[in-house]
C-alpha cells in the first residue's frame, strides 16, 4: 500500500510529465490506422485509434445486395474496426499507467 502511496506522491510532484505522456498517447491514437472488412469483404472500414472513422470503402458487389444485407456488413465491418481500437486504447492505456507506476490505473480508468 505504502508504495502505491509513494508512487501518487512521486507522479502528483510532476503533473506535466503526466500530461505529456498523455498527450503523447493521444497523438499515437490519433495516428493509427486499423481496418477490417466484412465477411465476403463488401465493406472495408479504417478508423483511427482515438475512434474516428477515416475511410470506407464498398466492393462492387455491394450494390447488388439487399438493404438488410448491406446494413449487416456495414455494420459488422464497423463494429470490427471500433473493437480494434478499443482494444489498441486498452493497450496503450496500460503501458501508459504502467509506466507511471499504479498498477491497476488502467482498468479503474476504464471504467
Amino acid at each position: 500500500m505504502f508504495n502505491g502511496l509513494a508512487s501518487l506522491a512521486r507522479l502528483m510532484s510532476n503533473p506535466q510529465a503526466i500530461q505529456e505522456q498523455a498527450q503523447q498517447m493521444k497523438q499515437r491514437l490519433a495516428e493509427m490506422r486499423l481496418t477490417a472488412t466484412s465477411e465476403g469483404g463488401y465493406v472495408e472500414v479504417v478508423v483511427s485509434g482515438d475512434h474516428r472513422v477515416i475511410s470506407m470503402v464498398f466492393s462492387e458487389s455491394y450494390a447488388e445486395l439487399d438493404k438488410e444485407d448491406m446494413e449487416r456488413h456495414t455494420h459488422a465491418a464497423c463494429n470490427a474496426a471500433f473493437e480494434q481500437a478499443r482494444q489498441t486504447t486498452a493497450e496503450e492505456l496500460s503501458k501508459l499507467t504502467q509506466g507511471l507506476g499504479l498498477p491497476g490505473l488502467d482498468k479503474f480508468l476504464q471504467m
